[in-house]
């Protein structure tokens, strides 16, 4: 996006546009985007459009933007990911809301373009950083980290804009733009030590919202990266409690009960999973894994046979049987 950023400091300054220096960032800019782009593809992490529709969609992301606004004027009850659920009414409010945001942009442009143009970049660029999820449908839509760019240009340029209209508020804004600033410093301290590690995000979270699965199941893995498996695995079957149909959880718990010593267990719920779900490639994984920490070698080489066959597409699952044939040539 910073391409977009030079454009509107230009515009603002009333200079010449330099296209040629603006190609030469987005030259770099444009093959970043394009590696990304194939990455995700590749990692399953593009999404179909939010609502089924390219019209749900757009809405979708029109209705984020208060939310927001609202994060960024007022940062409480921040959380480590935002479940969006897709605006598929014209009268939702949050897409209302959205497009009277979208209107506020353009008056501001149309007001800063007859005057002082710090508006001019300071609105568009909040809504520029929200353009690729038009374009790319990305799993998580609304983050707290995404915008924090925007919004302090917007709410800097509405104090600069208002103080050199009425200079009776210039010395009343200031001591609220003070009163602001250390209101959030204060609130960053506390969420600095909320979220001082990955287990506390996550054990906060859960806090708020015991019910949240997700949360579970990112706690279970911040607890096994702080080498507590036992607690994973609590995490990992209060997952399965909520959405029995989670399979990474059933999962997880199978590989935690293989490093236990507990392989014929891992096999029985792997084998249990897999006769309902065969394309999911990590639990044929899983169940050659612990077939072949019980040495039945061959009942390992069925699994990832059996596996490459239910899901001739994934490529980890496939790597993993060439270094479990490495590992154990054919005799």
């Amino acid at each position: 996006m910073f391409p977009a950023l030079l454009v509107l400091l230009d515009l603002s300054r009333r200079r010449e546009l330099a296209w040629r220096w603006y190609a030469a960032f987005l030259v770099p800019a444009g093959a970043m985007a394009f590696v990304q782009m194939r990455a995700a593809h590749a990692q399953g992490t593009i999404q179909p459009l939010h609502g089924g529709s390219v019209w749900t969609h757009a809405a979708t992301v029109i209705g984020v933007l208060p939310g927001y606004a609202m994060s960024i004027v007022a940062p409480i009850g921040l959380t480590p990911q935002r479940h969006v659920d897709p605006v598929v009414s014209p009268t939702d409010v949050r897409f209302l809301l959205g497009m009277a945001l979208l209107a506020a942009t353009a008056w501001g442009v149309v007001v800063s373009g007859r005057g002082a143009r710090r508006l001019m970049v300071a609105v568009p660029w909040l809504l520029v950083t929200l353009l690729p999820t038009l374009v790319v449908p990305i799993p998580i839509l609304q983050a707290d980290r995404y915008l924090y760019l925007g919004l302090p240009f917007v709410l800097g340029a509405a104090f600069a804009w208002t103080s050199e209209r009425r200079a009776d508020l210039a010395k009343t804004l200031r001591w609220v733009a003070i009163a602001w600033i250390v209101a959030l410093a204060g609130t960053a301290v506390w969420y600095a030590e909320a979220w001082r590690s990955s287990t506390a995000l996550w054990t906060h979270e859960i806090e708020r919202r015991p019910s949240d699965w997700k949360a579970w199941y990112s706690l279970g893995t911040a607890r096994i990266e702080a080498g507590d498996p036992e607690g994973c695995r609590k995490c990992y079957e209060q997952v399965l409690v909520f959405d029995p149909s989670f399979h990474p959880a059933a999962e997880g718990i199978a590989v935690l009960d293989i490093s236990a010593g507990h392989a014929d267990k891992a096999e029985s719920s792997m084998a249990a999973m897999l006769a309902s779900s065969p394309e999911y490639a990590p639990g044929w994984t899983a169940l050659a894994t612990a077939r072949e920490a019980m040495g039945r070698l061959d009942d390992a080489r069925r699994a990832y046979r059996d596996g490459r066959a239910a899901c001739p597409g994934d490529a980890e699952l496939a790597r993993n049987a060439e270094s479990f044939e490495a590992r154990h040539p054919a005799r």
